[in-house]
């Protein structure tokens, strides 16, 4: 029908299918050696000691296998100012990370830390797509 937009969702493939998609994408990384090894940091609570002031912030940080991507010019123009030159993207499967990251959370590549500013999924929710920041 004229007008309507070609979509797929989440939900368009079962759990095996995921996982075999997964299992293939895995295998090229690895056949390939294009994953860099990433650690992601996402703060998962806070607690305050009153008597003392002291806050505590615990927080899930997991080393993945990440698949590096440039944020390029185009996307840096198009932004609104999200995105600057430097910005760095990481793409990392959904169930390698226990817990969901944000834009609270941290990611390290080598000794470089980046600050999260952006975080979305693919549309078929197998990768994390997320940006981030050096934190100088």
């Amino acid at each position: 029908a004229a007008g309507v937009m070609n979509s797929i969702g989440p939900n368009v493939l079962t759990d095996v299918g995921k996982a075999a998609i997964k299992a293939r994408i895995s295998a090229a990384i690895k056949k390939n050696q294009i994953g860099i090894t990433v650690v992601v940091k996402t703060p998962t609570g806070v607690s305050t000691n009153y008597a003392s002031g002291a806050v505590t912030v615990s927080a899930s940080s997991t080393s993945v296998t990440a698949l590096p991507e440039s944020i390029t010019s185009n996307e840096i123009a198009n932004s609104g100012g999200l995105f600057q030159q430097g910005d760095k993207r990481i793409r990392v499967f959904v169930d390698d990370l226990s817990t969901a990251p944000t834009t609270s959370s941290s990611f390290t590549i080598g000794s470089d830390n980046y600050a999260v500013i952006a975080v979305s999924k693919d549309n078929l929710d197998l990768h994390y797509l997320i940006s981030g920041r050096i934190n100088p």
